[in-house]
């Protein structure tokens, strides 16, 4: 009797022969995990730039280091570590060469300022952490198990977090 091959096995194989140096084998891992790479980065870095400087630099950590994955099963968690972090890079990279440009103008412009009630201005106005946050959970459908592996805290930790995050935004939205 043969035993069918997860597609945990499959990816195991992936990973260790991509970590042997074949070629054709990590380009099928990206081929899997780019879309969610992609998305996870965007979230974090709110441009699509940025995000995709970030992919790329994760796929080229991903390549040279991929040989030292543990765990094959767990390589969606530890790619998407990667593209993280390297989307928290891409976004303070970023930070530091608009302060060096940064004008400041001669005058403020009279009158209150609208105040921003729509959804993107209120996303955009979240860290970092809390859009990566927002992405996890609603763009890459993870729970909050997956979500805690990934951010190395506890599950009741990420519950809290995301309630409070979804209250902030309500509030933003509705005036409130």
């Amino acid at each position: 009797m043969q035993v069918p091959i997860t597609a945990n096995d499959q990816l195991a194989s992936l990973a260790q022969r991509a970590g042997a140096g074949d070629a054709a084998a990590f380009a099928e891992i990206v081929e899997r995990f780019q879309a969610d790479m992609a998305r996870l980065c965007y979230a974090i870095a709110g441009d699509l730039d940025l995000a995709h400087d970030a992919v790329q630099s994760a796929w080229t950590i991903a390549w040279t280091q991929l040989a030292r994955v543990r765990d094959p099963d767990s390589l969606r968690s530890w790619l998407l570590a990667i593209a993280a972090n390297e989307a928290r890079r891409a976004v303070r990279r970023d930070r530091l060469r608009r302060l060096a440009h940064l004008r400041v103008p001669d005058a403020r412009p009279a009158g209150p300022e609208p105040r921003d009630l729509d959804l993107e201005r209120a996303l955009a106005r979240l860290g970092s952490s809390d859009r990566e946050l927002l992405a996890l959970r609603f763009g890459l459908g993870m729970d909050s198990a997956e979500i805690a592996g990934h951010l190395r805290i506890g599950r009741s930790a990420v519950r809290m977090r995301l309630h409070r995050l979804l209250h902030r935004l309500r509030s933003d939205l509705t005036d409130g």
